[in-house]
């Protein structure tokens, strides 16, 4: 198990040397990426559209730095087992491998962003509040609700490619459903309990009340949240486990 988590380790860091070569600007594309996006959604939600939330660059900027990292990760993880037939055919080991580096690769892209996010506050005039001591406890939710996603998401499309078409339209159904362009106070308070079923939605409304607000999030509800990422995380591994071998006849075929 040390030797598996040794070598996706070791692929990740790899993958990052590498794409940081590709380009002029290496590293500071991961925080240029939702910068850019921020400008065109500002553009849209901010300007024309005239959406009225309380420092809406700060609001906005949160909502997609957290929704990004979720996003990525996740559409990038779901063909890895599928486009790893030049390895899967020659090596023996678990199908975890692959989603698992590009979970730990994002992961790290991921940081750096969030860092840059609490500067950019920080400079904006946001001050660190007591609150920001939950912050890790948010960031390992969001982990494993994006491991317990991405693992399935890997796992299931080997098998059935075309759910990836369908995951693809998931995702752009919860980033409208996720609260990232507009404030959760106009989400009437009969149906505020079903928008929050969208774990992206509470998650990202959850670092806004400690980033923006110095607000502690319901904690209990928190916790339920993640006991169930956990729960998917250990079933999606025991898929794995007892699939393990049919991936190289699904891949290779």
């Amino acid at each position: 198990m040390l030797n598996f988590w040794t070598l996706v380790f070791y692929k990740a860091t790899s993958n990052l040397k590498a794409e940081s070569k590709k380009t002029y600007l290496s590293f500071m594309w991961w925080f240029f990426e939702p910068m850019l996006l921020m400008a065109i959604y500002y553009l849209v939600f901010g300007i024309v559209l005239n959406v009225k939330t309380e420092d809406f660059v700060a609001y906005l900027l949160v909502g997609l730095v957290v929704w990004q990292w979720f996003f990525r990760t996740v559409t990038n993880s779901s063909s890895s087992i599928l486009e790893s037939g030049a390895i899967i055919g020659k090596v023996a080991i678990s199908k975890i491998f692959f989603p698992a580096v590009v979970i730990i690769t994002d992961l790290f892209k991921s940081i750096f962003v969030f860092f840059v996010l609490v500067c950019y506050l920080l400079i904006s005039g946001y001050e660190i509040n007591y609150a920001y001591y939950i912050l890790p406890v948010l960031f390992v939710s969001q982990l494993l609700l994006i491991i317990s996603i991405s693992l399935w998401s890997s796992l299931i499309i080997p098998f059935l490619p075309d759910m990836k078409i369908l995951i693809n339209s998931l995702l752009m159904a919860a980033m409208f459903g996720s609260g990232i362009f507009y404030s959760t106070d106009l989400i009437p308070e009969d149906i505020k309990a079903y928008f929050y079923l969208n774990p992206m939605a509470y998650i990202i409304d959850c670092f806004r009340k400690v980033l923006l607000h110095g607000q502690l999030p319901d904690l209990i509800y928190l916790a339920k949240m993640t006991l169930v990422f956990v729960l998917f995380i250990l079933l999606a591994l025991m898929f794995a486990k007892r699939f393990n071998n049919s991936y190289i006849k699904v891949v290779l075929r």
